[in-house]
């Protein structure tokens, strides 16, 4: 059963996120082209700054997932219930806290930008933008959580998907019109007020939340551990843009934002996948069913690894391409960034290394024993970043960015093995080795088969022409060197229960 679930959550997962790709691609390229890189690297600016909000949550999220594993492992409602009561009470706490904030964001963020846009258009955009984002945490967070860790992944993403669809709809609609792009952004964002409301009514009849008396006493552990790794996330998240928007300005921000797309749409691929499985592991854990826990994760890591490793070599060989095509007609700032595209492509196949090793920590409910790294990670990241930025620009926060994610994927990758799994970090460490030739090879390829097509059927052709092969011979040397693995991995996802 828990295979199935898994199989299903993934499915349902990796559909709505090439769907997310899509969307990510189609509506920056319409707002560019429309209304400017100026605006775009406004918009992508201001969703930065308000994602720091969630500093506030303080690693909570992960602390609730951690909690529910065990209550969903024996159908215990009253504790669910009890963890769920405490989760929202939370997080609407933290929605007040958001409200004073996008309040203090829309005085002050308009004056200390550099931009040609006026202090009230600039500051409509904030309240527009930020609206679904108080609607996330004042309805539906807790329930998303829920069921994620409940092996219900399907039911979020599937909602997300079918949001996704009609905000490209609304968007190509209103914008060969013309309209306001304040009109077509706050057009998409009523779109993301309907999902927590849906995923809010869904999850409490399903856990029968409403039928549960709630200990008031009831209190989460680990709360406070958790910080450290949500710190963490967030500053890697957002630090590029916050610094390159006080240092290089907007222009520079929606140059980062269009290779963001890239990393963003491989790690949403990614990220399915692991909230496929995240749950499976944590049930696993719960149990206490270590053997398994050993076997399992062998497989997964093996196949995550091999398909990571053909997205990002795929990545390394066709950025520069691809920003050519995506960027074509549009002459107000210089896109192709050589440099900035390989540091930051490495930087992002750095982080997408770790997330099977941050889904063990967290199911097992590891916080504390993680959140010195965490620390050092968020803590290099800022200065590395603002002291490159001054002199090497968009290269600068990528060193920087790419310097914290190497020693945090490596602490990490070295705790998970020795202290959750308890084996030995060699076969681990041969994975990333084979990794590391093929990403290499990667960036060498280009130069020797560059591309000189025009439009987006040459960039496929030539997509087709340098990655089949490669990506063929990644998973025929992966399966070689790991093949009880991959054996294994089969087994699970044939089997019924």
């Amino acid at each position: 059963m828990r295979s199935k679930k898994a199989l299903k959550n993934i499915i349902v997962s990796v559909i709505m996120q090439l769907v997310a790709v899509i969307y990510g691609f189609i509506v920056p390229r319409i707002i560019i082209k429309q209304y400017g890189s100026e605006i775009n690297g406004l918009m992508a600016s201001i969703t930065q700054f308000l994602g720091y909000i969630t500093l506030l949550e303080a690693g909570f999220g992960p602390v609730v997932k951690a909690a529910l594993y065990k209550p969903l492992a024996n159908k215990n409602y009253q504790q669910i219930a009890n963890v769920v009561m405490v989760s929202e009470r939370f997080f609407r706490k933290i929605a007040a806290i958001f409200l004073v904030y996008i309040l203090v964001l829309t005085v002050v963020y308009p004056l200390c930008i550099n931009t040609s846009y006026d202090f009230i258009f600039t500051a409509s955009m904030i309240l527009i933008i930020a609206a679904s984002t108080f609607a996330e945490y004042f309805f539906g967070l807790t329930y998303q959580l829920l069921l994620h860790a409940a092996q219900a992944t399907y039911v979020a993403a599937g909602l997300q998907a079918a949001i996704y669809v009609i905000g490209v709809i609304v968007t190509v609609i209103l914008a060969k019109f013309g309209v306001d792009v304040r009109i077509l952004k706050a057009s998409i964002c009523i779109l993301y007020l309907i999902k927590p409301i849906i995923l809010n009514m869904y999850a409490r009849k399903k856990f029968r939340i409403k039928e549960q008396k709630v200990d008031k006493k009831f209190v989460l552990k680990n709360k406070w551990d958790g910080l450290a790794q949500h710190i963490a996330a967030v500053i890697n998240e957002k630090t590029d843009t916050v610094v390159l928007t006080v240092f290089a300005g907007l222009k520079s921000v929606s140059i980062y934002s269009v290779y963001y797309l890239v990393s963003r749409s491989l790690n949403l691929l990614i990220n399915s996948i692991m909230n496929g499985v995240s749950a499976t592991f944590g049930d696993i854990i719960a149990k206490k069913e270590l053997d398994l826990l050993e076997k399992r994760f062998n497989a997964y890591e093996t196949v995550y690894l091999t398909l990571v490793t053909v997205l990002y070599s795929a990545a390394m060989c066709l950025i520069i391409p691809f920003i050519s095509t995506y960027t074509a007609g549009i002459h107000d700032a210089d896109y192709i960034q050589p440099v900035f595209a390989l540091i930051f492509i490495t930087s992002g196949l750095v982080y997408a290394l770790r997330l099977p090793y941050i889904t063990i920590v967290t199911a097992a409910g590891k916080f504390k024993e993680t959140k010195k790294g965490a620390i050092l990670e968020a803590a290099l990241n800022i200065i590395v970043s603002v002291l490159c930025v001054i002199k090497l620009g968009l290269v600068g926060v990528a060193i920087g960015t790419f310097v914290a994610q190497a020693v945090r994927t490596t602490e990490l990758i070295c705790f998970t093995n020795k202290n959750i799994i308890g084996r030995n970090i060699r076969n681990t460490v041969m994975k990333i080795l084979v990794m590391g030739v093929a990403i290499i090879i990667s960036a060498i390829l280009p130069k020797i088969v560059p591309y000189y097509g025009n439009g987006y059927l040459d960039l496929m052709i030539y997509a087709l022409k340098i990655m089949v092969p490669m990506g063929l011979v990644i998973v025929l040397v992966n399966m070689v060197l790991h093949k009880k693995d991959f054996a294994d991995m089969m087994r699970t996802i044939r089997k019924k229960k």
